[in-house]
This record gives structure tokens, C-alpha cells and sequence, in this order.
């Protein structure tokens, strides 16, 4: 409700300072039956593979394919990768039932990185559908003399592949920047890393255009980063500041979208 309130406001103040002399009307409801469709059904189906993923992980290391979130239950040091070590020196010694629990903690981390990894995978097919036609090697050939190497010519290949360690990147510093939000002293200089954080991302849109070359394949990585910056908001110290951080996070992308990246495509024409 308080986005929404916002985002109205932000509409009032452009639509009285507008230089236009019949400024189009606000479309609220035809605008939501628009864009609400697609994510919705999209989400939906994005979960239902991860649930069953984050199941099957779930099984390996706690035995259970399903249990209570707020009761999670897990069988007795009898899985087959309790008896494993954790590090290559400790092969060959028996294992505390302490040291055993600290790995099933530390195999929950990594089931949720290949469950990542195979979001990323997949989420790349949407970007490339469709191998390079025939028709398009021909034309290579012509532009390009490495396009005649038709064993390593693969571009589609090389662009997801670029893609996908791009994004494995910008996670690893995504979760760099959570750790931010642990911090003790985040609550005392929260506003601060807001605003380095709204600052950087301008400078990360750069990055992210230079290394994918590609201004669809910004967007996910954008998204990414700006979803983060409203995540750190749950490291407040309390309710109020909560409330305060997330409006002040609304407040600079709604300045963003509409005065800063008009001012940036001026300067970049």
C-alpha cells in the first residue's frame, strides 16, 4: 500500500509539472491487468521445479521430503553422507555427531547453489531460444574469417555461456552485499550504504552492458541488484527504521527512473 501510495504521488507531482498541454490519463486498473497476468502465471510455474529441487535436497541431507517449516524434522546420523568428511584431511576418521551436524548445515548452502545454478541454466535458454540458423553462418563467414572455423564458430553458445558466468558474478557479489546487512553496525549506517548502494548500481548498469553486450540481458542483472538493495532493508535495527528504509529505497528509484536515467541517455547521445 505505502508503494502504491508513492508511486501515486510521484505521478502527481510529474503530471502538475508536466510541459505537456493534454498529458495522458492514468490508467490504473487496465495498466495492473496488463503486467499482473504474466509474472504471476510465470512465478507459479518457476516454483513448482524448484520446490520439488529444493525437496530432493532436503531428502539427501535431512531424510525428509517434506516437513514443517516451523518444526523441521531430520532422521537420526544414519544418511549416506554423514559418514563423509567435509575436508580431504579427514578422510579416514570417524566423525562427531556435532561435526556431522555442522555438514548438513554446510550441504544446505550447497544444495541451494546448484539449485541456483540450475535456475541460471535455465532462465539462459529464454534469452536463446533457437541455435544459430544456417542462414546466419553463411553471413559470418562473410563478416568474420573465425566464422570458417565452424567446430569453435558457436556464438549462441559463448553468449550464454558469458551470460551465465555474469550472473554467477554478480551473485557472488550480491550475497557480498547481504553480508552487509549483518554487519553491527548496518542499523547506524543504513541510509548511507542505500545511497552508495542506488549510486553503484548506475555504475554496475555500465559493467553490465560492456560484459554482456546485450541491453536485454542487463535487465535480469539489473533486477537482481535492485532487489538486493531492498533486501539489506530486513537488517534494521527495528520495525520503524524498516518502514523509513524501504520508503527511502521507493523514494531513490522512483528519483532514478524518472530524473537520473533521463540525464544519463542525454549524455550518452
Amino acid at each position: 500500500i505505502l508503494t502504491v501510495f508513492l508511486a501515486q504521488c510521484s505521478w502527481l507531482i510529474s503530471r502538475i509539472t508536466t510541459h505537456l498541454q493534454y498529458p495522458p490519463d492514468l490508467k490504473f486498473f487496465k495498466f495492473y491487468k496488463l503486467i499482473l497476468p504474466p509474472p504471476i502465471i510465470g512465478i507459479t510455474l518457476a516454483i513448482i521445479p524448484i520446490w520439488l529441487l529444493t525437496a530432493f535436497g532436503n531428502y539427501v541431507i535431512y531424510g525428509y521430503f517434506i516437513t514443517d517449516p516451523l518444526n523441521p524434522q531430520s532422521k537420526g546420523l544414519t544418511l549416506i553422507l554423514d559418514s563423509i568428511p567435509n575436508t580431504y584431511n579427514a578422510l579416514g576418521f570417524v566423525l562427531s555427531s556435532t561435526a556431522q551436524l555442522n555438514n548438513r548445515n554446510g550441504r544446505v548452502g550447497t544444495m541451494f547453489f546448484i539449485i541456483g545454478i540450475c535456475c541460471l541454466v535455465t532462465g539462459s535458454k529464454l534469452y536463446f531460444p533457437k541455435p544459430e540458423t544456417k542462414r546466419e553462418k553463411e553471413i559470418a563467414k562473410y563478416r568474420t574469417l573465425i566464422a570458417l572455423r565452424e567446430k569453435s564458430w558457436k556464438p549462441v553458445l559463448w553468449k550464454k555461456s558469458n551470460f551465465i558466468f555474469t550472473s554467477i558474478c554478480n551473485g557472488i557479489l550480491l550475497v557480498l552485499l547481504l553480508e552487509v546487512s549483518l554487519w553491527s553496525q548496518f542499523g547506524s549506517h543504513q541510509f548511507v550504504v542505500q545511497t552508495m548502494m542506488a549510486i553503484f548500481s548506475t555504475l554496475f548498469e555500465f559493467i553490465y552492458s560492456y560484459q554482456v553486450d546485450d541491453a536485454i540481458l542487463v535487465g535480469p542483472l539489473n533486477a537482481s541488484f535492485n532487489f538486493a538493495s531492498q533486501l539489506i532493508t530486513f537488517g534494521s535495527a527495528n520495525f520503524l527504521q524498516f518502514v523509513l528504509s524501504y520508503t527511502y529505497g521507493i523514494a531513490i528509484t522512483i528519483f532514478t527512473r524518472i530524473y537520473v536515467n533521463s540525464y544519463i541517455d542525454v549524455m550518452s547521445d
